[in-house]
């Protein structure tokens, strides 16, 4: 009865991206900007239940099987979860000058997430373990040409926040999302020759607390 094809999964994704790009300038600044959303929901079941044949009820071999006649499904158990995540972003590209240009970028980003801790039967009710967080991040950078049209020096620096979409089995508690900073500095000149550093930093995955 409980054999190879005793569970199935229904998931409905939904995703959306939109975003706008537009220049402008202020007084002799150039400015090369983009503002957006992305979004996404996701609605996932899986069914578990029983696999019979006949009115024998009997139960169905992984090895092998034999063609014992009709093969009913009775769903009897659910384990669902709910996930939502959006984030706005805002980033613009500033020429000062021919050799003197800024990036400048900001974003916020929401999730939230309901998780059923292990399967429950179809008629009880829903008790999932939820979680949700919002963060801002950001991102900059500077690049300068020294010599004009051959050497150019560059420094950038960002943080991220990455929405961890799992939980704690033991304890059903969700886990914060991870956290970094990454940074970078260099310089090159036309044959794509150069030199650079990176500093990168990220945060562990820290079990949030009830």
């Amino acid at each position: 009865r409980n054999g190879v094809f005793h569970f199935n999964h229904v998931t409905r994704p939904v995703t959306n991206q939109l975003d706008f790009s537009f220049k402008f300038q202020t007084w002799k600044i150039k400015h090369k900007a983009i503002i957006g959303n992305s979004s996404a929901f996701l609605d996932r079941k899986t069914l578990y239940g029983k696999v019979t044949t006949g009115q024998s009820a009997t139960d169905i071999s992984a090895i092998q099987p034999n063609n014992l006649g009709e093969r009913r499904v009775e769903i009897n158990r659910i384990r669902a979860y709910k996930e939502f995540v959006s984030g706005f972003y805002f980033q613009d590209w500033i020429d000062f000058s021919d050799r003197f240009k800024i990036l400048l970028g900001l974003r916020y980003d929401y999730f939230s997430g309901e998780y059923d801790p292990k399967s429950r039967l179809l008629t009880a009710p829903a008790n999932p373990d939820k979680g949700s967080y919002g963060n801002f991040t950001y991102r900059g950078a500077v690049s300068f040409q020294p010599v004009k049209n051959f050497l150019t020096t560059y420094i950038s620096a960002s943080s991220f926040f990455k929405p961890i979409r799992s939980y704690d089995a033991r304890t059903g508690n969700l886990f914060k999302p991870e956290s970094g900073f990454p940074a970078m500095s260099g310089w090159r000149v036309p044959l794509e020759t150069g030199c650079q550093w990176r500093l990168y930093w990220r945060q562990a995955r820290p079990v949030s607390e009830r």
